[in-house]
C-alpha cells in the first residue's frame, strides 16, 4: 500500500532562475543610471543562477542592498522587484494539501542558514505535517504545482538597518520608494516571516494590554459620571468608599496601563526622529497627555466642576477608541481601512469642502440679511445659527414654513431653490462621487497598506525588543528567508471559484500598476506562477541549517 507521503508529493527538479526585469523597466533603467549593465551585480545576470562557486563570487562582489536603499533607493527598489526572490525550483502536491494554503494567507516561509538548502525536503515535510481536511484522504484529488523561493539578501530579516525593513520604511516617510514595494514578493516574503515568527505573538500581547487600559478608563468614565464633583475625595470615601475605591483604582490602573506604550513611543522617536511624526502617532501623544493630565485634575480634585474636565474625558475615551483600529488594521485585511480610507478621503476632498463651506457661508449671510426683519426666527437671528440652518438644509432638512413666513417670502423661496439644486442635487453628489473614488483608490491598495502596516508594526515593535532577548531568540533573524507559493494556473479552475469567487481573471486584466508587473515576473519565473497565498502555521517559522 503507498503511503500518504508518497502519492501526495511528485518532485520535478528544475534550474533555479531569478525574476526577470521586464524589457520595459530594463529600458528604464538604462535610461536612469545611463547604463544597461544588471543593477548591483557584476556581469550579466542573463542566464539562470545556478548554486555554484561562481554564484557565490557573485554575492561576494553585489553591493549591500541595505546601504543601497540608503544611497540609491531607486535602484535598490528596482533591484528588489525584478531580482529579490531566487526560484529554486518547483513541485506538485495534492489540492487538499495545500487547500488551506489557498484559503488563508498568500505565502510559507521559513528562516535558514543558507538559501543552499534542501528544500525539497524541508517543504515536503512542512506540507505534509499540515492538517488534511476531515475525508480528504478517500476523495478523488487533484495535483497542483508549488514553487520555491529564497530571498536573495543576506540577514534580510534582521532588525534595524541589518535588515531591509527598517530603512525601507524610513525611505517611505521620506517619500523616495513607494508604498507598493512592500508587496513585493521578496519583501512580501521578509515581512511575513517575521509576523509569524514572533512579532504576531507580541502584537497580540500589546493589543491585550492595551484592551486592559481602554477597559479601565471606560469603566472610570461610567463611576465619575455621577459624582458628587464638589467634594473632596476623603468625604467621598465616607459616602460610597466601595465606589470611591474602585473609581480611583480604574483611574490609576488606566494610568499605568499607559506607561508601556509611552516607552514604545519614545523608542519609536528615538528610532526614527523626525520621520516619526505621522497622524497616529499625533493622536498617540494627545491621548497620553489626556491620560496624565485627566489623572492629575481627578486625584488633585482641580477644575472637576468646569466644562473643560468634561470635555478632557470625553476626548480621551474618543481617542482610545479610536485606537483599535491601529490594532486592527494588521491583524485582518479589510478592502478599506478605517483610518487609511478617512485620511485619504479627507486629502482628497479638503480643497473641495473648503469651496462647498464658503458657498454655504455665501448663501447663510444672504439669508441672514434677509431676515433681519424677522427676528424671532432662532434659524437666522444670527450669522453662525444661519449656517448651521443652511448644512441642515444642504443635508435634507429644508423647512419650507419657514421661508414663507419671512418679510421677503419671494426672494427667500426663489433663493431656496437655487441653493437646493446647486448644493444638494449638484455640489453634494459630486462631494460624494469624489469620496467614492477615494474609497476606491483605497481598496486598489488595500495589499501593499496592509503588508505595510504590518511592516511598520513590526519595526516599532524591535525598537522596544532588548539587544539580550534577540541574541537569545537566533530564530527570530535567519540569515536567509526561504517562502512557498502555489501557482494557481495548476490548479483547478473550479477549486479555485470554492476558495476565492472573486480571485483574479486567468488573464490577470484585474491587476495593475506594480501588482501586474509583480505577477508577470512570477510567470517569466515560474511558469505562470500568478498571486499566492500565505500560512501562518507554526511550521512556517521553522529554521533550517
Amino acid at each position: 500500500m503507498t503511503s500518504v507521503t508518497e502519492s501526495r508529493l511528485i518532485i520535478h527538479s528544475e534550474p533555479s532562475t531569478r525574476f526577470r526585469q521586464t524589457p520595459q523597466m530594463a529600458k528604464e533603467e538604462e535610461q536612469a543610471t545611463g547604463t544597461s549593465q544588471p543593477l548591483l551585480d557584476e556581469g550579466n545576470d542573463t542566464a539562470p543562477a545556478e548554486h555554484d562557486d561562481t554564484h557565490a563570487a557573485e554575492e561576494g562582489a553585489r553591493l549591500n542592498i541595505q546601504q543601497e536603499i540608503y544611497t540609491h533607493p531607486d535602484r535598490a527598489v528596482r533591484w528588489l522587484i525584478s531580482k529579490g526572490a531566487l526560484r529554486l525550483g518547483s513541485f506538485k502536491v495534492q489540492d487538499t494539501t495545500v487547500r488551506e494554503l489557498l484559503r488563508s494567507d498568500e505565502i510559507l516561509t521559513l528562516g535558514a542558514a543558507s538559501k543552499d538548502v534542501d528544500w525539497q525536503r524541508l517543504w515536503s515535510a512542512i506540507l505534509n505535517a499540515d492538517d488534511i481536511e476531515e475525508g480528504a484522504r478517500d476523495k478523488l484529488v487533484a495535483e497542483m504545482e508549488v514553487e520555491a523561493f529564497v530571498v536573495d539578501v543576506p540577514l534580510a530579516a534582521h532588525a534595524d538597518d541589518a535588515g531591509i525593513l527598517n530603512p525601507l520604511i524610513k525611505r517611505f516617510h521620506e517619500g523616495l520608494c513607494a508604498q507598493r514595494i512592500f508587496a513585493s514578493p521578496a519583501v512580501r516574503a521578509v515581512i511575513m516571516f517575521k509576523w509569524n515568527a514572533w512579532a504576531k505573538r507580541l502584537l497580540y500581547a500589546e493589543f491585550a494590554a492595551y484592551l486592559i487600559w481602554l477597559i479601565c478608563f471606560q469603566a472610570f468614565t461610567l463611576l465619575f459620571q455621577d459624582e458628587d464633583v464638589s467634594q473632596p475625595l476623603s468625604k467621598l470615601f465616607q459616602q460610597h468608599p466601595v465606589r470611591e475605591v474602585f473609581t480611583i483604582a480604574l483611574l490609576v490602573v488606566s494610568t499605568l496601563g499607559m506607561a508601556p506604550f509611552l516607552y514604545i513611543e519614545v523608542c519609536t522617536v528615538a528610532e526614527y526622529g523626525p520621520l516619526w511624526l505621522n497622524a497616529w502617532n499625533i493622536m498617540d501623544v494627545l491621548t497620553y497627555a489626556a491620560q496624565i493630565a485627566i489623572a492629575a485634575l481627578y486625584l488633585g480634585r482641580i477644575h472637576l466642576e468646569s466644562n473643560y474636565f468634561s470635555v478632557l474625558v470625553a476626548l480621551q475615551v474618543l481617542l482610545l477608541w479610536i485606537k483599535v483600529q491601529y490594532f486592527a488594521r494588521v491583524l485582518q485585511p479589510t478592502s478599506n481601512p478605517f483610518m487609511e480610507t478617512l485620511r485619504s478621503v479627507i486629502m482628497q476632498t479638503k480643497w473641495f469642502i473648503f469651496l462647498l463651506l464658503l458657498t454655504v457661508y455665501g448663501f447663510a449671510a444672504a439669508f441672514y440679511t434677509l431676515f433681519r426683519y424677522d427676528q424671532g426666527t432662532d434659524d437666522f437671528d444670527t450669522i453662525w445659527h444661519s449656517v448651521l440652518t443652511m448644512v441642515g438644509v444642504m443635508l435634507g432638512g429644508a423647512d419650507i414654513k419657514l421661508f414663507y413666513g419671512s418679510h421677503n417670502a419671494g426672494v427667500c423661496i426663489a433663493l431656496l431653490l437655487v441653493f437646493i439644486f446647486a448644493m444638494s442635487l449638484v455640489l453634494l453628489n459630486c462631494l460624494i462621487g469624489i469620496m467614492a473614488d477615494a474609497c476606491s483608490r483605497v481598496s486598489n491598495s488595500d495589499q501593499s497598506l496592509f503588508l505595510f502596516s504590518r511592516a511598520q508594526i513590526i519595526d516599532e515593535l524591535e525598537t522596544v525588543i532588548p539587544r539580550s532577548i534577540r541574541m537569545r531568540c537566533p530564530g527570530w533573524y535567519p540569515r536567509y528567508v526561504h517562502f512557498l507559493q502555489v501557482n494557481k494556473k495548476s490548479a483547478d479552475p473550479n477549486l479555485l471559484d470554492e476558495m476565492d469567487p472573486a480571485a483574479d481573471s486567468e488573464d490577470g486584466s484585474s491587476t495593475s500598476g506594480i501588482t501586474g508587473t509583480l505577477m508577470s515576473y512570477l510567470t517569466s519565473a515560474g511558469g505562470g506562477g500568478d498571486k499566492a497565498k500565505n500560512d501562518h502555521s507554526p511550521a512556517a517559522s521553522t529554521s533550517a541549517n
